[in-house]
């Protein structure tokens, strides 16, 4: 009998507000190899990345994120659900909670200035409000970097390496609330050497997708 695979240990970096730490060898292999194959045929699908926009809630460019994105699919590409569930999982979350996945690519200077994933009060109404606050962050790298692009808390003078098939984890706001931790303040230094891919994905505080979650029930009912 194939027993259930296990990821790699937990490295904790800050134990409680917020809570930060990672995972190595997250993905079983054949996960990740299709992740990185399906990334490679759709690289001509990477946009410049926005930001939110403070006064719509909507996309915008901004000076302050250099790097290029593309959406992956949990219905096209079954290595892409198997992160969200896996990823929920250690953080003992309903896998509807998770927001869409981002794929992002830094390349060779291309940097994303500290910032936070929390949603203003404003920019929240523009954005599945009924899901509440973004609550936790799960960053997979998919690649190796050679020179740079460490993720960095300046507030709490932390620096993670990029290395491929390693998750991050960090909390986002003040645990049992909806109240943003500053302390959660972060950004991707520039890449020196190399180039940088990784899969982002948001928790929310209540279920994202609904639909999603109705079917869960009714297969536990069946």
């Amino acid at each position: 009998m194939n027993q259930p695979y296990k990821p790699g240990a937990v490295n904790i970096v800050s134990m409680t507000n917020p809570q930060i730490f990672y995972i190595d060898d997250f993905l079983p292999e054949e996960a990740m190899a299709t992740l990185e194959e399906n990334l490679g045929i759709h690289d001509d699908k990477f946009q410049k990345a926005g930001v939110v926009d403070a006064e719509t809630g909507g996309s915008t460019t901004s000076y302050l994120r250099s790097n290029k994105t593309a959406s992956l699919s949990y219905e096209d590409l079954g290595s892409a659900s198997v992160f969200r569930d896996l990823a929920a999982a250690v953080l003992r979350l309903h896998y509807t909670q998770a927001e869409h996945l981002s794929v992002i690519k830094y390349d060779l200077g291309e940097e994303y200035a500290p910032h936070h994933d929390c949603f203003t009060e404003k920019t929240l109404s523009a954005n599945t409000p009924e899901a509440g606050q973004r609550i936790f962050t799960a960053l997979l790298y998919c690649t190796d970097v050679k020179e740079g692009g460490q993720t960095i808390f300046p507030k709490l003078d932390i620096e993670i390496e990029a290395k491929r098939n390693r998750c991050v984890f960090f909390s986002l706001t003040h645990t049992g609330t909806g109240i943003q931790l500053d302390e959660t303040l972060h950004g991707s230094k520039p890449v020196i050497r190399g180039n940088k891919v990784a899969i982002n994905l948001w928790f929310r505080a209540h279920v994202y997708n609904a639909e999603e979650y109705q079917k869960s029930l009714d297969k536990k009912n069946v």
